[in-house]
């Protein structure tokens, strides 16, 4: 059977990471030190002919998928709301949503990285083994802390929260929520991605992470909760070390890397790791 390790690209410079004054020269070094890392990759699929044209620069043979950066539908005010930040005014996680799908269309097996995944060592030779043994959606949970104005968790027509567990924290002003992560995941099956996509439809919010949520929420008809869903094997994607995953591996095990590591961010996830 065959599978793919994955990675896209999409946008241009209004693209929503407005962490970077210069989003264009983030992606350039993330992909540059993808390449300098020779990091694994089966398969990069792009949107834009300038997309295109950066990745090949670094020699990277992408399957373009549209000549436009941006191809999802364009929503209706109605949609939009007061989520002005979609400044687009369209969701940017549509495109990741369309890109599994083709790649499930391919491969029975795909791994999704983002760029900004830093790969530091090799695979191990039981990788494949492990992640496609269980269920056919894997997502390592996270922990995120975000003030109650601002957080961008709902979905626009339905305000529960969807398969994220929330924790109350000592500052009243914040919240704190546990859900599955978007820099890394796997699935398997075409039907896995049409649902994604079909949820993105039904609800295309900004944050993708109620989307990968509410796919484990119908998968068993509510939230399961973390010690369920790591039990039944949805955590399992060794080798993923990100600073807000709640059960990270061991250092001698760490295969890719993402976000800056610290001792705050230790002490942050350890935490919750046991709930």
């Amino acid at each position: 059977m065959s599978q793919a390790i994955i990675r896209g690209l999409w946008g241009d410079e209004r693209t929503s990471h407005d962490q970077y004054n210069d989003p264009l020269a983030a992606y350039t070094k993330q992909i540059c030190d993808t390449v300098e890392e020779r990091a694994v990759i089966d398969r990069v699929y792009c949107f834009g002919d300038k997309n295109a044209e950066l990745l090949k620069s670094f020699g990277i043979d992408p399957v373009l998928l549209s000549h436009e950066p941006y191809a999802a539908p364009r929503l209706c005010k109605r949609l939009l709301g007061s989520h002005n930040f979609m400044m687009w005014g369209m969701s940017y996680w549509w495109h990741k949503r369309r890109i599994l799908q083709i790649a499930a269309e391919e491969f029975d097996h795909v791994l999704w990285l983002d760029f900004d995944v830093r790969q530091v060592k090799p695979l191990p030779d039981n990788f494949w083994r492990i992640v496609k043994k269980g269920p056919p959606f894997k997502s390592p949970l996270q922990v995120r802390k975000s003030f109650r104005r601002s957080a961008r968790w709902r979905t626009f027509e339905d305000r529960r929260m969807f398969g994220i567990e929330v924790i109350p924290s000592e500052n009243p002003k914040m919240v704190v929520r546990i859900t599955p992560g978007g820099g890394c995941y796997y699935i398997r099956r075409k039907d896995v991605a049409d649902e994604l996509m079909a949820i993105q439809e039904e609800f295309p919010c900004f944050s993708e992470l109620p989307i990968l949520a509410l796919m484990v929420d119908r998968m068993y008809g509510k939230w399961i909760g973390v010690k369920e869903y790591v039990r039944k094997g949805h955590d399992n994607i060794p080798g993923y070390d990100y600073v807000r995953r709640i059960y990270r591996p061991l250092p001698e095990d760490v295969v890719w890397t993402c976000g800056r590591k610290s001792k705050k961010q230790r002490n942050y996830y350890l935490r919750y790791k046991d709930l």
